[in-house]
């Protein structure tokens, strides 16, 4: 299939496995932005020790419009994919795409309500995390499935070599993780630190015992999968709810504890029984490898998608009320042609049938007949914006904001528009009026927060993502 991959390549996400395995079996073309010293400094990342395992978009990033990348492809995509990769940026027109659409969401827990509004626009949504998938099926999102994390054994299988460390971690260790660590330390062998891709399969190929402790208790982590693919005994915490033992047996592919003091017990216990140490981290190792690599995962998501849809973007079919709908609107607008909320609601079935150019007559002419009407210049702005009419859809909102200069929703709408031509200062200035009329606007916050991505301001689009994530909460 030819895929229009959407995604950064980081060495501290799964994109970068996701991405190998899709090359693997599709052509693959990506759209994202580039990883920078600075930006991989901000998560303590030292650029040269893993620059030779970037991967630079064929297309960098330049533009929120996903209908201008697709005039720079040499074909018409299949599929459109992306997932979460802690770096946001702006895509919009992913309804227009004339393929299938699909996300693959890895961090929900972080900003489950954020991670719903993205959800919404497309057609196939994976979560790593099964928690969410009855709360995003409740808000009215149907096509979803659990997709796991898994490993790539190219860079995380087995390395020769002696056991050097009676138990590893590899991670963040401060907090809860910090004091476990010690306690550890004072019985045991034990070498912790923070790196990354091939490093980390060195790590736990040293290790008899290689230990998890989940961030979220909800989370199926991709150190399970790592982990266990090194060839090395996994010690874990149970995290009942986050699926473990869907996948593994207790004691026969991995070792599970209920709380610290049963970790430091079978930690003893396993470090001196080597015979039945080293049989529980075979299997569990072969079980991983034949069931839960990047390319099993990857070959689950294409199936499904290829089940639901048979690679072809659903048809939205005219409902028969929405058909009874129009015919009254036109009859209304044929005895009555000065009604400009005929020629409006006209519009919106026209819009949401695809009739895009018919609709922009309508909004137009509700517009002439009512030129303080805020909402058919909402409409017909986000519809030229769908065609690609950046410049038709500014004028509209620089004309409603003539009528409606306290109206909010306007500029945050042209500041999204000035965005997707670079004109960073001007859409700063409307996200920073949208603002000032509604300091609780989620929207124009996370608009703000990938403007500063955008600018290299890191610190700062964190503390107004963050903003937008209270706002929807």
């Amino acid at each position: 299939m030819r895929i229009l991959f959407s995604g950064i390549s980081t060495p501290i996400t799964p994109a970068v496995y996701i991405e190998r395995a899709f090359r693997k079996k599709h052509e693959v073309i990506k759209y994202g932005a580039a990883l920078t010293r600075d930006l991989l400094a901000s998560w303590g990342v030292d650029y040269e020790s893993v620059k030779d395992k970037l991967t630079e978009p064929e297309i960098p990033y330049y533009t929120q419009d996903l209908g201008s990348v697709l005039k720079k492809l040499p074909w018409t995509p299949d599929l459109f994919f992306y997932t979460d990769t802690h770096v946001w940026y702006s895509l919009e027109g992913i309804r227009t795409l004339p393929c299938p659409t699909a996300c693959w969401l890895i961090d929900t827990y972080t900003g489950p309500r954020l991670y719903r509004e993205l959800a919404r626009r497309f057609d196939h949504v994976f979560l790593s995390d099964r928690l969410y998938i009855p709360e995003f099926r409740a808000a009215g999102i149907e096509n979803i499935s659990w997709l796991p994390l898994a490993c790539d054994p190219a860079v995380q299988g087995r390395r020769p070599g002696p056991k050097l460390y009676d138990i590893s971690f590899v991670g963040t260790v401060k907090g809860r993780r910090g004091e476990i660590i010690r306690k550890l330390g004072e019985k045991f062998s034990v070498h912790y630190e923070t790196c990354f891709y091939e490093q980390v399969a060195e790590v736990y190929s040293r290790s008899k015992i290689v230990l998890h402790l989940s961030p979220v208790d909800t989370v199926l982590s991709t150190r399970v999968f790592e982990a266990m693919a090194s060839g090395s005994m996994l010690l874990a915490d149970r995290a009942e709810a986050s699926g473990l033992q869907d996948f593994f047996e207790d004691r026969k592919h991995l070792v599970c504890y209920e709380n610290d003091e049963e970790m430091m017990e079978l930690a003893a216990y396993y470090l001196t029984h080597e015979r039945e140490r080293e049989e529980i981290a075979a299997t569990g190792m072969n079980e991983v490898l034949a069931k839960h690599t990047y390319d099993h995962r990857v070959r689950t998501l294409m199936d499904s998608v290829s089940h639901r849809s048979d690679l072809k973007r659903p048809v939205h079919t005219h409902t028969a009320e929405q058909t009874d709908s129009e015919a009254r609107l036109r009859q209304l607008i044929k005895s009555g042609p000065e009604n400009a909320g005929a020629h409006f609601d006209l519009g919106i079935i026209l819009q949401e049938k695809g009739e895009f150019d018919s609709a922009v007559t309508c909004f137009r002419t509700a517009i002439d007949l009512k030129p303080g009407f805020i909402n058919a210049y909402n409409r017909l702005g986000i519809t030229l914006k769908d065609q690609g009419k950046l410049d038709e859809a500014l004028a509209c909102y620089a004309q409603a904001i003539e009528h409606n200069a306290g109206d909010y929703t306007l500029y945050n709408n042209l500041g999204s528009l000035f965005h997707l031509k670079n004109q960073l200062d001007r859409a700063l200035k409307c996200y920073e009026k949208s603002l000032e009329l509604k300091p609780d606007n989620g929207p124009a916050y996370f608009n703000l927060s990938a403007l500063l991505r955008d600018r290299g301001l890191y610190e700062e689009s964190k503390f107004y993502y963050m903003k937008a994530l209270e706002c929807f909460e």
